[in-house]
């Protein structure tokens, strides 16, 4: 994984499911000041929850040490008014999103972009076309933690820690790259009309382990 949508901010020389998009949405983070977020003044409009289809243990206090193969398990989450809970729902569905196009290498751009507009959603796009190209798949799983967020209007900042363990997989069977294990983001959110869109995702930090139970 990423934090940038050119290259992988988490290692710069490989991308597993966050690396290709913090990286993909930053446009590589590594080279560029991280930039600061505005938020605006004027009050958030009601909208309804989406649903999520993120495996969630932590509603129930079992937050797995390693991540379950194949999904992005829920880790804790600070979220606590609605507000702030409808925020964080939209963030999960989008990597949800992200890891089923690195999983499966094939697009679903009304969902993406349902999700994620600008960067956050062509980082992952174009991922994923390099990624047939090299005839690349991925495995592994993610447990994504939300460490802050705050709503501010129609923009919100959601900071996160992730146990990441996906791995690009080459064409003859071999690991195309070490995972992570851990990284850190932070995600810019924007609210079009009732529904929020991520617009950008940066790694903050690689390898030191974060606080994902």
């Amino acid at each position: 994984m990423s934090a940038s949508p050119r290259r992988p901010l988490r290692r710069a020389a490989s991308a597993c499911l966050l690396a290709a998009v913090v990286l993909t949405s930053a446009a590589c983070a590594s080279e560029q000041p991280t930039p600061t977020v505005s938020l605006d003044e004027e009050p958030s409009a009601p909208a309804s929850p989406t649903p999520s289809e993120t495996s969630d243990p932590a509603a129930a206090g079992e937050v797995p040490e390693v991540p379950p193969d194949g999904v992005v398990t829920r880790g804790r989450n600070v979220a606590d008014s609605p507000a702030e809970l409808e925020v964080t729902d939209r963030w999960y569905a989008y990597w949800d999103e992200v890891l089923r196009m690195y999983r499966s290498t094939e697009v679903d751009r009304d969902t993406l972009h349902s999700l994620a507009t600008g960067d956050a959603a062509e980082g992952p796009l174009d991922y994923v076309a390099r990624m047939r190209e090299r005839g690349d798949t991925q495995r592994g799983g993610v447990i994504a933690a939300v460490t802050a967020v705050r709503v501010d209007g129609r923009r919100a900042v959601v900071e996160a820690c992730f146990r990441d363990d996906t791995q690009d997989v080459a064409r003859n069977g071999r690991p195309a790259e070490v995972p992570a294990v851990f990284f850190t983001s932070r995600a810019t959110l924007r609210q079009e009309g009732p529904d929020w869109r991520v617009v950008e995702s940066v790694g903050t930090s690689e390898g030191a382990p974060c606080d994902y139970r």
